[in-house]
């Protein structure tokens, strides 16, 4: 079983789908739906995958790892849906080498209601990454309740966000896969 916590956010899922998954054959990315290209999974299946009662499927992506070619899915993840890179390192070789389809899903599909995953057969959990935007633990020691050692007001300056740069390389890997998906087809469609 896998928890995840009310309010969760910032966190990636990755699911490997094991052959003979009734999803394994689909392809739904969040370039695909915004183009119109593929139809969107219905949230009953998803739930019934993932053992759970709730799911938005915006927030979920199925393909098979092949259309990321040379790319790889470690740096799919970390380009695309900025997951960070070292919360990757670990499993980098592992994610590298899955074959078949994966099923991503961002913590922003459960709603931020606590929620309870139980995957059947179909979907073996490969990791949960933190993205850039995701918080980190404190490190400085809270003050005594009688305020006596009370740190000063930090200042803090902050970089402007790099959403929009990794949106659009998304755009553009996503893009090129497309590409090479339609190429493929029409190179080995029949000749009449």
């Amino acid at each position: 079983m896998i928890e995840v916590p009310a309010y969760e956010k910032d966190r990636v899922r990755v699911f490997a789908v094991n052959s003979g998954a009734p999803v394994a054959d689909l392809r739904q990315t969040f370039l695909s739906r915004l183009e119109g290209n593929s139809p969107q999974l219905a949230p009953d299946m998803l739930a019934e995958l993932l053992g759970t009662t709730l799911i938005d499927p915006a927030y979920v992506e199925i393909f098979p790892v092949k259309d990321l070619g040379d790319l790889g899915l470690s740096q799919y993840l970390a380009q695309a849906l900025e997951v960070r890179g070292d919360a990757l390192r670990a499993d980098r070789p592992r994610l590298d080498a899955l074959e078949g389809s994966v099923m991503i899903v961002l913590s922003a599909a459960f709603g931020g209601k606590p929620t309870t995953l139980s995957p059947g057969a179909a979907l073996t959990l490969i990791g949960t990454y933190p993205t850039e935007n995701a918080v980190q633990p404190s490190t400085m020691s809270l003050p005594d309740p009688g305020g006596a050692g009370m740190p000063a007001p930090e200042t803090t300056v902050t970089e402007p966000s790099s959403r929009l740069g990794s949106g659009l390389i998304a755009l553009i890997i996503s893009g090129a896969l497309l590409l090479s998906a339609a190429i493929f087809l029409a190179l080995s469609g029949d000749p009449q």
